[in-house]
């Protein structure tokens, strides 16, 4: 069995680090995808067809997630996520 080592400190400051990074950005394009389109949703899809719409949009939304979360981020982002907070 071949073992790999498992530093819990980096993957503490990676967690760290991403969540620094990406929380804002992640809640602001959030409201700015879901609201508008729960709004859109709720007022001109008729209830019985409104959970085909939500499943597209998630798939949309879940793809944008995987992206975010598996993005590779250059020093100049890391640097400038720092300085920001």
């Amino acid at each position: 069995m071949v073992r790999v080592p498992f530093d819990s400190a980096a993957v503490t400051a990676e967690i760290s680090q991403r969540w620094n990074f990406d929380l804002q950005k992640l809640f602001t394009a959030s409201v700015c995808f879901w609201v508008p389109f729960n709004f859109l949703n709720f007022a001109l899809v008729p209830a019985h067809l409104r959970v085909l719409p939500t499943i597209f949009g998630s798939v949309g939304w879940s793809t944008f997630l995987s992206l975010t979360a598996h993005r590779d981020y250059t020093d100049a982002e890391r640097e400038g996520a720092q300085g920001g907070h």
